[in-house]
Formats: structure tokens, sequence, C-alpha cells
């Protein structure tokens, strides 16, 4: 991811990748479990 962004020329930090990383998989566990 890191290196597409800055390919891309998109800034953002490790730590807000990271942050956005694990909020969309606590989203994929949830629907997982619901489904």
């Amino acid at each position: 991811v890191r290196a597409d962004f800055d390919a891309a020329g998109v800034v953002q930090s490790d730590a807000q990748i990271r942050q956005a990383m694990d909020e969309l998989l606590a989203t994929a566990v949830e629907q997982i479990k619901a489904s």
C-alpha cells in the first residue's frame, strides 16, 4: 500500500494507512460473523 500511495503521490502517514486497514478489517469481521 505504501509503495502504491507513494507512486500515486498520495500523502498519508503509515499510521493513517494502518488505522484505515484496521477499521476495514474490523468491518469485514463483523460482516462475516453476521452471515
